[in-house]
């Protein structure tokens, strides 16, 4: 019979990320614990950014769960605060810059996973 995964991420630490060093993330499911999904909690720096990149068959959902930034792609920019969502299709260049003065922490997903 399967069994549910439970994890408590107040006893997670940030890792740095290995290809945005202004960021660091609790990789809460991955390739190695999930077949069709990454998830993370993704911390932004005061003043940082994920530079604009783009997934080319992954779909990214995204929410806000603290600080402020703005969501930018190539045509336009989007307020990036608390209570925000955004479902990004692959193929899309985007980026996030965090312009408060207090951490950006944002919870994604990725499908299928890209970590």
């Amino acid at each position: 019979m399967a069994e549910l995964r439970w994890t408590d991420t107040n006893e997670m630490t940030f890792d740095p990320d290995s290809r945005f060093p202004s960021i660091a993330i609790k990789l809460l499911e991955g390739r190695a614990t999930h077949p069709n999904v990454s998830f993370v909690v993704a911390r932004v720096a005061p003043g940082g950014e994920i530079p604009r990149h783009i997934h080319p068959i992954e779909t990214e959902i995204a929410y806000v769960l603290s600080g402020q930034g703005k969501l930018v792609t190539e045509s336009a920019e989007y307020p990036f605060r608390v209570g925000v969502a955004v479902t990004i299709p692959p193929g899309l260049a985007h980026g996030v810059v965090n312009d408060g003065d207090v951490p950006l922490e944002v919870l994604a997903f990725h499908t299928p996973p890209t970590r």
